[in-house]
């Protein structure tokens, strides 16, 4: 689907997921994440509780884009997004999510889960490095 809102980054594409979602609990990753293990799902999903967002905590920095959503938090990102603020973080705050730490502990742990790859060279490297990175 093309952005509802074009121009608006990441915000701006968990908005539109979600337009268009017809479930209630969406999984948004981002496209650039590829060591995400769907594992990470089920774990998050036990933390929902009385949250309309989860996101997991990695290494202290939050990771909204491979973060659990709530169908109903549209509004509320549109409404961020008309005031003209993008950032996402910045929307989970006043979403009140809920921050799931993801420990080496975890079954599913990877020091490389939340690889991002952003450039061709990064691209290649990854490719070249057994897929971790």
């Amino acid at each position: 689907y093309s952005d509802v809102y074009t121009n608006k980054g990441p915000l701006g594409g968990i908005h539109t997921g979600l337009c268009h979602s017809k479930t209630e609990w969406n999984w948004v990753i981002g496209c650039d994440m590829p060591n995400i293990n769907p594992d990470i799902l089920g774990y998050l999903l036990q933390h929902i509780g009385n949250s309309r967002v989860v996101v997991p905590l990695w290494k202290g920095s939050a990771e909204p884009l491979c973060a659990i959503y709530h169908r109903t938090c549209r509004a509320d990102i549109e409404r961020y997004l008309r005031k003209g603020k993008l950032k996402t973080i910045m929307a989970m705050n006043a979403l009140n999510a809920s921050f799931i730490n993801i420990t080496e502990d975890l079954d599913f742990y990877s020091p490389y889960l939340f690889t991002n790859l952003n450039t061709q060279q990064e691209v290649t490297s990854f490719i070249s490095n057994n897929r971790e990175g």
